[in-house]
């Protein structure tokens, strides 16, 4: 979901899915576009590394919720998933080193060196 409707057009045009927008010639505008994930791609994986990076480098985590309004988390039925990945290094190392281009994704992110145990106190956002 985006307010970028030349943007959901692209999308559009990729994956010919259906396209949902209204307002298009508006300052701003609210569309949807289904986009799906292929994790033979080294960019959504990168992306998927990515998503999960940003909240293993909180230094508190306490502080750091999932919404349902986040593109990358999706619906609350997939939290159980998200949390397993964040909690669990076997977890995320297992689905990271499954990817057909997984050295292309652990040379572009450092979620294969990360352990929650470990968080970075010289990181600043």
């Amino acid at each position: 979901m985006t307010a970028d409707g030349p943007f959901e057009h692209h999308l559009h045009g990729l994956n010919h899915l259906k396209w949902f927008n209204v307002d298009v010639e508006l300052e701003t505008a609210a569309g949807i576009v289904p986009f799906i994930y292929d994790p033979a791609n080294a960019v959504f994986c990168s992306q998927w590394a990515v998503g999960l990076e940003i909240p293993l480098y909180a230094k508190d985590p306490m502080r750091c919720f999932i919404t349902t309004d986040h593109p990358n988390a999706g619906p609350f039925t997939r939290y159980p998933r998200v949390y397993s990945w964040l909690m669990s290094k076997k977890t995320r190392d297992a689905l990271l080193n499954g990817f057909k281009k997984a050295d292309k994704v652990i040379g572009a992110t450092n979620l294969a060196n990360m352990d929650a145990r470990s968080r970075s106190t010289n990181w600043q956002p």
